[in-house]
């Protein structure tokens, strides 16, 4: 559009020319204000994804803390609804399924269980 503004311009065509760079200007202005605005809201929906886990830290103390502060060795408790907050080895289960549609494109949640793992598994 700039090139076409520009060829009307040396062909002394003022009044293209001009509505051609009116056209230039409120397009970059209309562009600028829609990526503000969606780069905003991916900030909102940033904030608003924030997990929370249960853990059980050293003392036997139960806290709720942000998923991102989860360090090797916290025990995770899980209650119906939770999202699971890493790659965490469960210990005890009743009735686990979990819904891995993201990380496997599956529509059925899979069956959890707590059995021992073999050797090298995990590593």
């Amino acid at each position: 559009m700039v090139a076409a503004g520009a060829v009307t311009a040396i062909l002394q065509e003022w009044v293209d020319s001009g509505v051609i760079f009116g056209v230039v200007i409120v397009n970059a202005i209309v562009g600028f204000m829609q990526e503000s605005k969606a780069s905003h809201a991916i900030e909102n929906l940033a904030k608003m994804v924030t997990t929370e886990s249960t853990v059980l830290r050293s003392g036997g103390k139960k806290i709720r803390i942000n998923s991102e502060e989860l360090v090797p060795g916290d025990i995770v408790i899980l209650s119906s609804g939770d999202k699971v907050p890493a790659d965490i080895r469960l210990f005890n289960v009743r009735d686990l399924r979990i819904d891995e549609s993201a990380l496997t494109g599956e529509s059925i949640s899979a069956d959890k269980i707590a059995d021992v793992l073999s050797v090298g598994t995990g590593s």
